[in-house]
């Protein structure tokens, strides 16, 4: 009994969080009046005093969002972004995350590596520290902002969750950590997040074996291989011109006549001198597509997901990487034979088509089980390929 008590309470906090999309000084002293954190220690369990509270518990919302999803909304929000708490079918643990409108595409996470239980919780403490911890009250990530004059928590529009002092200065933004996606005007940046990290697979709260990485000169794909220790680029965008390291690798999304909308998609570099800056164009599309996002997918393609409207909710994919789309300006045309696991371990690639794998007797027709071959023997079909 004691314990559906302490379970409506926790309920009852969470719910009247839900009613402002920011969490400010003022807005806490007016909302928060009948309750504070002090509430919550009811039993074993304690917060310290908080800004804002919400505990993971309560029903799912009732649509599914991105990869069959269940979720939770914590009641931070935009009119088209949100941050929740989500997780996958027959999957019991959480991710922290941004979702985009409706149907909701996941854009960000805070606890990739780290999912938390039933009963975790997310806290803006007085610190001004944001806060996630596990239902034993683990820290599993933060925004380490404590006693630098944070003053409130809110969604922007552009789906840049922000933390904010008095002078409404960002004193931290998820646009700065991203993972494996970048939104509009979203960067990787020297000295901050330099680096994409693909999913494990689409159900997964871990990181795969994909990153997109910015480096002084160029911005490159590689593969974490169980083979090799190194990981192994298997595609490279150059800069246009090399003559100053890069700063930043920057998303943008441009509309260029509103009467009649051809929105440009396009990757910007820009150098420390700022002169030898330079962007190339990944896809145009005829409609107003600056509902979008540039993602490194769980298979290693990079692509661009835009939405006509935020209102119809339809995603399309525009650009894929990898599927015989190069890049413009001399850039190595990007075919399926790069892909790193196109023909599993050992296999052999041609014109988009995995054709044959290697053996002691030559080459022998492809198969799922293509695997190099032993000392002394040999695997793989006897076959010869045709």
């Amino acid at each position: 009994m004691s314990a559906f008590i302490y379970s409506l309470v926790l309920l009852s906090l969470s719910l009247c969080i839900l009613i402002s999309p920011s969490i400010s000084d003022d807005h806490f002293d007016q909302v928060f009046s009948d309750y504070s954190p002090s509430m919550a220690p009811m039993l074993s369990r304690s917060f310290p005093p908080s800004k804002f509270l919400y505990v993971n518990l309560g029903d799912h919302d009732d649509y599914s969002a991105e990869y069959d999803s269940y979720y939770r909304v914590v009641g931070i929000h935009s009119s088209r972004y949100q941050l929740c708490f989500y997780k996958f079918p027959e999957n019991p643990v959480y991710t922290l995350g941004i979702a985009s409108d409706f149907p909701s595409k996941w854009v960000w996470a805070a606890n990739t590596n780290d999912p938390v239980s039933n009963g975790a919780a997310i806290y803006l403490g007085e610190d001004g520290n944001l806060v996630l911890v596990d239902v034993d009250d683990r820290v599993v990530w933060q925004t380490n902002t404590a006693n630098k004059g944070v003053v409130g928590l809110k969604m922007l529009e552009d789906g840049n969750m922000v933390l904010y002092d008095a002078n409404d200065k960002f004193i931290w933004q998820s646009f700065d950590y991203p993972s494996d996606t970048l939104l509009p005007g979203q960067s990787l940046k020297a000295g901050l997040t330099t680096k994409l990290v693909s999913r494990a697979s689409n159900t997964s709260h871990f990181e795969g074996n994909y990153t997109l990485e910015m480096s002084p000169k160029n911005v490159s794909l590689y593969y974490k291989s169980p083979n090799s220790p190194i990981p192994l680029p298997y595609y490279r965008i150059d800069q246009s011109f090399a003559s100053t390291p890069s700063k930043e690798f920057r998303y943008d999304v441009l509309v260029k006549d509103f009467d009649n909308p051809i929105t440009s998609h396009t990757i910007q570099y820009t150098t420390t001198d700022s002169i030898s800056s330079s962007n190339q164009e990944l896809v145009k599309t005829s409609y107003d597509s600056r509902s979008s996002f540039l993602r490194l997918d769980y298979d290693g393609r990079l692509r661009v997901h835009t939405s006509p409207t935020p209102e119809n909710g339809d995603w399309s994919e525009e650009f894929t990487l990898f599927k015989g789309e190069p890049l413009s300006r001399n850039q190595l045309g990007a075919t399926e034979c790069q892909m790193p696991e196109k023909c599993g371990n050992f296999g052999i690639c041609y014109k988009g088509e995995c054709v044959a794998c290697p053996s002691p007797r030559g080459l022998m027709r492809w198969s799922d089980d293509c695997v190099p071959p032993t000392v002394g023997g040999y695997s793989g079909d006897d076959t010869d390929a045709k």
